[in-house]
């Protein structure tokens, strides 16, 4: 029996270590490697590229401006100097760095799993092939690498965690729960991570009759170590006079039902969310039901207890998420104005470290009963896991992704080099000429290669930036926005995407004329543009009224690598 076990285990082993390097080989970032262009690469990557090029990344002055985005937006909207990509973009370079922090939250991201596995659900020596197996898949889960450890920090933060319930280890546990504050967003996950563990350190006071201090002082220290870390952030919203964010103009759009609500939560419970995906739970919910019949169904149930309350955790997160988007919900909108700005919903982000724990809990638990016939079924399990992870993953770089990474469409991959291209854009801005310390504006495309290139951009994509630069931009694409109510209502209520549009195009009315989308009429305010300092206008659709509107072709270019054809307009 102990000899197939140690087959079995060795086998697992060298399943999860050979997947693990393919894995990093196939998909960690590179000029030629497909990426992931929503909310990574049309924004957060080119941003934090321009803080670094612009000297200014170790400015600790929050109002401090950054020159190349927006006629300069202050230090203090960009991320924090201790973040982990910012980091090592700037230590390695922007693309070299980013690939080094896709290692890295991927490692911690297996150690997190091992740990918590090997030191608080003490497993038999032949279930340790079984939990690196389970410490690859989440390792390798599709997500946004630009928030650092945002999401693969979890498990390491549970083991730390728990770590201080048992009072073990507590040096090296407080140090983990510092480093995490300063790599993880605080927006996405941190107001989230400290309510759960706050709770969770209640529950187990409650449950030991004593006040367990070290976890609440650890909590505090986190809470501290995010205060001090995102400071400016704190300072610019709370403090300095004259800045008002562009966030105070959200409005939350509520879209389900009660029925959605529910089904939802199911939803969100077994796949986790488009950024943030558990990957396929449905499969484990045999061991899932199983698991939860044991804890019934035992008298002596305390040691089932364990993976009820990540079962809770995760469930509950999963209701929440979806709760926030209820019909029903919307006085909390109105009573409450700011939770338009602040998302509530970042719950997606602990889901997947505490899901695949609860997996852990409960497949261990139930293959310690069974042993050798749930070894091999988990094992087919968690391989079955891999094949739609490496699917996934390949899906989560083009928009065909979806949550369990079934669709695959490889005509809309693009890889970095295209997406960028570099060689183009250098010959835009040596066009531009002097010029190039002006603004240029994107029509029909995004303005991150422009900022990557190191051209000024009027432009852009981004979660925080001053109102009044809002109010001034709306004025350009005023006419545009009176003709299309779904336009106006994106950017009045929204625009993070503060870009260039006209109604055509956001209705998807646009024809095709000279192998090119085709814009007949374009109404925008070039007086205004050329107030906010912009001279040039960058375009993938062929503008009809381009002469009438006061535009002239500077040049036609093609893209090196897309062999796509961008006009550059001059301002006449």
């Amino acid at each position: 029996m102990e000899r197939n076990f140690s087959i079995i285990n060795k086998f697992q082993v060298i399943i999860a270590i050979s997947f693990f390097i393919a894995f990093c080989f196939y998909f960690i970032p590179s000029g030629n490697h497909a990426i992931r262009i929503h909310d990574t690469f049309d924004g957060n990557f080119s941003t934090r590229d321009v803080l670094i090029k612009s000297g200014h990344f170790w400015d600790m002055n929050p109002t401090a401006k950054v020159p190349g985005i927006m006629n300069g937006l202050p230090r203090g909207v960009f991320p924090k100097f201790t973040e982990l990509t910012g980091l090592m973009m700037y230590l390695f370079g922007s693309l070299n760095g980013f690939a080094i922090t896709f290692l890295i939250v991927r490692i911690i991201g297996f150690f997190g799993i091992y740990l918590f596995g090997r030191d608080h659900l003490k497993i038999l020596p032949e279930q340790k092939g079984l939990l690196i197996l389970f410490a690859v898949a989440f390792a390798c889960l599709p997500l946004f690498v630009v928030q650092g450890v945002t999401v693969t920090g979890i498990p390491l933060l549970l083991w730390a965690f728990y770590n201080l319930i048992k009072k073990e280890k507590i040096k090296s546990s407080i140090v983990i729960f510092i480093i995490f504050g300063l790599w993880s967003q605080l927006v996405l996950v941190g107001f989230h991570i400290i309510l759960i563990l706050g709770i969770l350190a209640v529950y187990y006071s409650i449950k030991t009759k004593k006040i367990l201090w070290i976890p609440f002082i650890s909590l505090m220290i986190l809470a501290f170590t995010y205060i001090s870390a995102d400071y400016m952030l704190f300072y610019l919203h709370g403090i300095a006079k004259g800045f008002e964010s562009s966030r105070g103009s959200f409005e939350k759009e509520l879209s389900l039902n009660f029925k959605g609500v529910i089904g939802g939560t199911v939803t969100s419970f077994f796949t986790g969310d488009y950024s943030t995906a558990n990957y396929f739970g449905y499969i484990f919910l045999p061991f899932v039901l199983y698991y939860l019949f044991l804890r019934f169904k035992e008298k002596e149930n305390d040691s089932f207890n364990f993976g009820v309350i990540f079962f809770c955790v995760v469930l509950v997160s999963s209701f929440l998420i979806n709760l926030l988007d209820w019909k029903g919900f919307a006085f909390f909108y109105e009573k409450f104005s700011f939770a338009n700005t602040f998302n509530f919903k970042r719950f997606t982000n602990i889901l997947p470290g505490f899901f695949f724990i609860m997996l852990s809990i409960m497949v261990f638990k139930i293959t310690t009963q069974y042993k050798k016939s749930s070894f091999v079924f988990s094992s087919l399990f968690i391989l079955t896991l891999l094949v739609f992870i490496w699917r996934g993953n390949i899906s989560y770089n083009n928009s065909g992704f979806n949550n369990i990474g079934i669709k695959i469409e490889k005509e809309e991959v693009v890889t970095f080099n295209q997406f960028f291209d570099p060689r183009l854009y250098h010959e835009i801005k040596m066009e531009m000429g002097k010029d190039s310390i002006t603004n240029l504006i994107h029509f029909g495309l995004s303005p991150s290669p422009s900022k990557y290139a190191g051209i000024p951009v009027l432009d852009d994509y981004q979660g925080d930036y001053p109102k009044a630069y809002k109010i001034e931009f709306r004025k350009i694409i005023e006419k545009e926005l009176n003709k299309s109510k779904k336009l106006e209502k994106y950017f009045d209520e929204w625009g993070s995407r503060c870009y260039l549009y006209s109604a055509n195009q956001i209705e998807h009315k646009l024809t095709i004329r000279e192998n090119m989308p085709f814009e007949p009429r374009l109404e925008i305010d070039l007086l205004q543009l050329k107030n906010m300092k912009c001279h040039y206008l960058l375009s993938k659709i062929l503008i009809g009224n381009a002469k009438s509107l006061g535009l002239s072709i500077q040049k036609v270019l093609v893209g090196r690598e897309t062999k796509q054809i961008h006009i550059l307009y001059k301002i006449i």
